[in-house]
Protein backbone atom coordinates (compact mmCIF):
# COMPACT_ATOMS: atom_id res chain seq x y z
CA UNK A 1 0.00 0.00 0.00
CA UNK A 2 1.26 3.42 -0.86
CA UNK A 3 1.12 6.42 1.46
CA UNK A 4 -1.83 7.78 -0.55
CA UNK A 5 -3.84 4.67 0.28
CA UNK A 6 -3.18 5.24 3.98
CA UNK A 7 -4.31 8.85 3.66
CA UNK A 8 -7.57 7.72 2.04
CA UNK A 9 -8.14 5.12 4.76
CA UNK A 10 -7.50 7.71 7.49
CA UNK A 11 -9.81 10.25 5.84
CA UNK A 12 -12.53 7.63 5.47
CA UNK A 13 -12.16 6.68 9.14
CA UNK A 14 -12.38 10.31 10.22
CA UNK A 15 -15.47 10.80 8.06
CA UNK A 16 -17.17 7.75 9.59
CA UNK A 17 -16.27 8.96 13.09
CA UNK A 18 -17.84 12.34 12.34
CA UNK A 19 -20.99 10.76 10.92
CA UNK A 20 -21.28 8.53 13.99
CA UNK A 21 -20.87 11.43 16.42
CA UNK A 22 -23.35 13.58 14.51
CA UNK A 23 -25.99 10.83 14.29
CA UNK A 24 -25.58 10.05 17.99
CA UNK A 25 -26.11 13.72 18.84
CA UNK A 26 -29.24 13.81 16.68
CA UNK A 27 -30.72 10.88 18.59
CA UNK A 28 -29.50 11.60 22.13
CA UNK A 29 -30.37 15.30 22.32
CA UNK A 30 -34.15 14.88 21.92
CA UNK A 31 -34.21 11.83 24.21
CA UNK A 32 -32.35 13.63 26.99
CA UNK A 33 -34.54 16.69 26.49
CA UNK A 34 -37.67 14.56 26.89
CA UNK A 35 -36.28 12.93 30.04
CA UNK A 36 -35.28 16.29 31.52
CA UNK A 37 -38.71 17.78 30.86
CA UNK A 38 -40.64 14.72 32.05
CA UNK A 39 -38.66 13.64 35.13
CA UNK A 40 -35.86 16.12 35.72
CA UNK A 41 -32.20 15.13 35.79
CA UNK A 42 -29.78 15.75 38.64
CA UNK A 43 -30.66 17.40 41.93
CA UNK A 44 -34.34 17.32 42.96
CA UNK A 45 -36.22 20.58 42.43
CA UNK A 46 -39.72 21.66 43.44
CA UNK A 47 -40.88 21.01 39.86
CA UNK A 48 -39.29 17.52 39.80
CA UNK A 49 -38.97 16.15 43.36
CA UNK A 50 -38.17 12.59 42.14
CA UNK A 51 -35.65 13.45 39.49
CA UNK A 52 -33.39 10.93 37.78
CA UNK A 53 -29.98 10.57 39.39
CA UNK A 54 -27.03 11.75 37.32
CA UNK A 55 -23.88 10.54 39.14
CA UNK A 56 -21.51 11.29 36.26
CA UNK A 57 -22.85 14.83 35.92
CA UNK A 58 -22.46 15.36 39.67
CA UNK A 59 -18.93 13.96 39.53
CA UNK A 60 -17.95 16.25 36.65
CA UNK A 61 -19.50 19.24 38.43
CA UNK A 62 -17.44 18.43 41.54
CA UNK A 63 -14.25 18.13 39.49
CA UNK A 64 -14.95 21.42 37.70
CA UNK A 65 -15.69 23.23 40.97
CA UNK A 66 -12.50 21.93 42.52
CA UNK A 67 -10.43 22.56 39.40
CA UNK A 68 -11.46 26.17 38.97
CA UNK A 69 -11.66 26.83 42.72
CA UNK A 70 -15.31 27.90 42.57
CA UNK A 71 -15.92 25.71 45.60
CA UNK A 72 -14.40 27.27 48.77
CA UNK A 73 -13.72 23.80 50.15
CA UNK A 74 -12.31 22.48 46.87
CA UNK A 75 -9.12 20.52 47.35
CA UNK A 76 -8.03 19.99 43.76
CA UNK A 77 -6.75 23.09 42.05
CA UNK A 78 -5.28 23.56 38.63
CA UNK A 79 -1.80 23.24 40.17
CA UNK A 80 -2.49 19.68 41.27
CA UNK A 81 -3.70 18.74 37.81
CA UNK A 82 -0.71 20.31 36.09
CA UNK A 83 1.76 18.67 38.47
CA UNK A 84 0.12 15.28 37.90
CA UNK A 85 0.23 15.76 34.16
CA UNK A 86 3.90 16.69 34.34
CA UNK A 87 4.75 13.67 36.51
CA UNK A 88 3.10 11.15 34.22
CA UNK A 89 5.71 11.81 31.55
CA UNK A 90 8.65 11.03 33.85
Amino acid sequence: MSWLDWVVVAAYGALMLGIGAFSCALIMAPVLNLLANAYGIGAPTPAHPNSLAAPQANLMASVARGLFLCDPGGQAGITVVLVHRRLQFL
